[in-house]
């Protein structure tokens, strides 16, 4: 086939047109992509800004609704916090009133005479007793809503801003629900306590992760407040994972049961650790204060309500004298006016009282620098030197109020401000002048200005060395502390050896540098020292944790049940006062036809056994006698007169010598009560009753007619009296016979003191049922039960956990003797 040349032409040029086409064509295709893909970007971006606007909007809605949220609860919480000072200042002022025209204390609980009465007639008395103290109750108004206040009493203000905190709570708001909480537990704002309902509210909180949620349900499982089920498992469980997110309060609690073996086992480095924690926070906020460190917590929320009262029995059983403020009072008004006369002694006391703080008057710094600066111009010239003619007392005060003037201007404790240069002055003038005359709470101050810079100084170690030297050499636990911390590295025995001295006389930091020091040695000694080390600083420098002034306030305004809540807390972390004091308001609760805060009497018995045996184990003889009384006549325990005379030996023999310990421990063995009969040891008791307690005097001399008569009578009967006469034995054999009895019954309680603790030792513990009665034994029984009688015998027991415990003789017997001893009372009893 033959093609043209110009075919070839056309051909060529038709493709070259058909592959530009195609070019164009591919070129507008990439071209529309292109369009399309940044249309597309755009719109995505376009739409993400839009989502991130929305966001953006939402979470500010959201924050802006938070903070709207926290406005409502901090505008309702100040609402009731104002009103609830008011309410307790009201509260304080009718209570103080009922008190004064009353005048009985609140805590006046004597020892029921039924008590001493035979088993027949004692039975009787006890049923009539609580319908009695109701309507006693009812006829005084006490039985009314437990003293809070109606809703109709409460503010219109008031009940609008418990409703916001209420719905607040109900719409997630943290802080509400916390609140809320505290209000159903405590009754607080005048709202009624309910600990079931305040159960639930910190469990939800507990389930949240709250570590204060979860201390407080550990809390009621340990106690069973609330109607909670009183298991050491859900205890431990709760405190432990409150302690483990830094709670102070739940720390000490896990130390205290490690401590002791309460529901866990004994465990010395498990209570170390958690003590160590708390006094570490403590320390540091100790540190953190002024120059010298933060003052101590004031002593007046940590005293003992027994004092008050005059005793655990509303009088005075023990050797000791606690001052009652009605004395307190007479001897401030001496000191006042023996200062106004001019005494410079007077009034350093006075300017010291009110430095210190006690448990009758408030820490007052105004008050203290004041009787200072009226005693300085009296003592000191205005150009710095002393009067001339001054006694060696009189120069001895002008030191001392030297040293307290220089020091609280150091401090700040004098109003003023130290860091202006005059007052730095000053500050430091009064300080050398106090230190020229050897004063050692001067050296001591002056040598921690030397060491840190302060007041203008330049730092100086080697002054600052020989200035703690000095303090130290002269007692001042400050200056034996620094001293020791500063040669430490230099010579460590000789570090120990002041520090131990400071820690015995109490000196905070001296305690915790002991206690670092023990803690890192594996012995178990240092173990131990280490652990009273750090538990001492977390019980006196607890300005973080105390529960103590919350149930002090509670108390002086008559609210019992929040004070008996707090005192509870108290003990639960190991505080032997609040275990006495939520003890004696349990019981108080109990006997008077109440059970504030538990739901039946039965149950306040039993939490007042438990306190009163651990503050009894605490070295507290009060506690001891109350915990044998308790044993004694079956409240809270199953009845056991073993156990009530161990306790009372314990008691008798503590060195606080108690005198109804000892009272009640002769009255047992007269009437063979859990030990075999021996008149010879009844009267020994009663006789050393009678020396401890004068005020005992008539029932002692009552109680010796009425062994009289017994001793006759059974002599009579041809029992078993002993071989000597029981109101004729020579001295010397008497005092052979004491010290016969007292060697026996220390052999007796080393002897039972070594099994316990070997029995302790090879006992396998469970961790629930096991632990339970681990610290069912250690809040129940004596710590080391010291009487031991090879005749006693064990009775058995009844439905009820009772023993057997009767008085010997018949109902005839009893009625003669009381017939007997009536007749006798009468012509022998001398009254005067």
């Amino acid at each position: 086939m033959r093609v043209s040349f110009g075919g070839l032409l056309l051909t060529w040029a038709v493709l070259g047109q058909c592959l530009a086409a195609q070019t164009k064509l591919n070129a507008a295709t990439e071209a529309a992509a292109a369009l399309s893909t940044t249309a597309l970007s755009n719109a995505i971006a376009s739409d993400k800004a839009a989502l991130s606007l929305d966001t953006e909007r939402q979470h500010s809605h959201e924050e802006h609704e938070e903070r709207k949220r926290e406005r409502l609860f901090q505008k309702a919480h100040s609402t009731l916090q104002t009103y609830e000072q008011a309410r307790h200042r009201a509260q304080e002022r009718r209570h103080q009133q009922q008190h004064q025209r009353s005048g009985a204390s609140v805590l006046r609980t004597r020892r029921p005479i039924a008590g001493l009465l035979p088993e027949w007639l004692r039975r009787p008395l006890s049923a009539i007793e609580r319908p009695l103290s109701a309507i006693e109750r009812l006829l005084s108004g006490k039985g009314k809503g437990k003293g809070k206040a109606s809703a109709e009493d409460i503010p219109a203000g008031v009940r609008q801003a418990l409703q916001r905190v209420s719905s607040l709570a109900d719409a997630g708001h943290a802080a509400a629900r916390l609140l809320r909480a505290e209000t159903l537990l405590y009754g607080k704002y005048g709202v009624e306590a309910d600990p079931a309902a305040a159960l639930a509210a910190y469990r939800v909180l507990a389930d949240q992760g709250l570590g204060e949620a979860h201390y407080i349900v550990g809390f009621l499982h340990a106690t069973g407040l609330g109607g909670a089920p009183q298991q050491n498992s859900l205890a431990l469980m709760h405190t432990t994972a409150a302690a483990i997110q830094g709670h102070p309060q739940a720390a000490m609690a896990l130390a205290f049961r490690h401590a002791k073996g309460l529901g866990v086992p004994t465990s010395c480095r498990a209570a170390l650790d958690n003590y160590r924690t708390v006094a570490r926070l403590a320390v540091r906020h100790y540190l953190a204060g002024p120059p010298l460190g933060r003052a101590l917590p004031e002593p007046r929320p940590r005293a003992r309500l027994t004092d008050d009262a005059g005793g655990a029995y509303g009088v005075r059983t023990g050797a000791a004298r606690p001052v009652g403020r009605a004395e307190f009072d007479d001897t401030l008004e001496y000191y006042g006016f023996s200062a106004r006369k001019g005494s410079a002694s007077s009034s350093l006391m006075l300017a010291d009282l009110h430095y210190q703080g006690h448990r009758y008057a408030a820490r007052n710094y105004t008050a203290a620098a004041a009787y200072v600066r009226d005693i300085l111009p009296r003592l000191w010239l205005p150009s710095g030197e002393l009067r001339a003619g001054l006694t060696q007392a009189e120069a001895a005060a002008a030191a001392q109020a030297a040293a307290m003037h220089g020091q609280m201007l150091l401090r700040g404790e004098d109003r003023r401000r130290p860091e202006r240069p005059e007052e730095a002055a000053g500050a430091k003038a009064w300080l050398a002048r106090a230190a020229a005359l050897n004063q050692p709470a001067a050296l001591n101050a002056l040598g921690f200005v030397h060491q840190h810079g302060l007041l203008q100084t330049p730092v100086s170690a080697e002054r600052a060395l020989g200035l703690f030297r000095q303090a130290a050499e002269r007692g001042h636990t400050g200056g034996m502390t620094n001293y020791a911390l500063a040669i430490a590295a230099a010579q460590p025995d000789a570090a120990l050896r002041l520090l131990r001295k400071a820690a015995e006389a109490g000196h905070v930091l001296a305690h915790f540098r002991l206690g670092e020091m023990h803690a890192g040695r594996p012995a178990e000694e240092n173990c131990r020292v280490a652990l009273a080390s750090f538990r001492y600083v977390a019980e006196h420098a607890d300005w973080l944790h105390t529960a103590d002034p919350q149930a002090h306030q509670a108390f002086r305004r008559g609210d019992l049940h929040a004070a008996t809540v707090h005192y509870m807390r108290g003990a639960e972390m190991g505080y032997a006062a609040a275990q006495l004091n939520a003890a004696l308001l349990l019981e108080r609760a109990a006997r008077t036809g109440g059970a504030a805060p538990f739901a039946t009497a039965r149950l306040a018995d039993r939490a007042a056994a438990v306190y009163w045996t651990r503050a009894a184990n605490q070295d507290v003889p009060e506690a001891r006698v109350r915990q044998a009384d308790h044993h004694f006549h079956g409240r809270g325990v199953p009845r056991s007169m073993h156990r009530a005379a161990d306790a009372y030996v314990l008691a008798a023999a503590a060195p606080e010598a108690n005198a109804l310990a000892m009272w009640s421990l002769a009255y047992m063995y007269e009437n063979g009560l859990g030990v075999a009969r021996n008149f010879h040891l009844a009267k020994h008791y009663y006789d050393a009753s009678l020396e401890a307690n004068e005020a005992g005097r008539l029932a002692n001399y009552a109680a010796l007619v009425r062994l009289c008569l017994k001793y006759v009578a059974a002599w009579a009967r041809g029992e078993d009296t002993g071989d000597a006469p029981l109101f004729f034995t020579p001295q010397s054999q008497k005092r052979e016979q004491s010290q016969n009895q007292k060697r026996e019954q220390g052999q007796n309680q080393k002897r039972e003191q070594s099994q316990n603790q070997k029995r302790e030792q090879n006992q396998d513990q469970d961790q629930d049922q096991g632990q339970d009665q681990d610290q069912d034994r250690w809040d129940v029984q004596p710590a080391a039960p010291a009487h031991g009688d090879d005749r006693r015998d064990e009775e058995p027991e009844d439905d009820h956990g009772h023993g057997h415990d009767e008085e010997s003789g018949s109902m005839v017997d009893n009625v003669f003797v009381v017939v007997l001893f009536l007749a006798a009372a009468w012509m022998f009893i001398p009254f005067r």
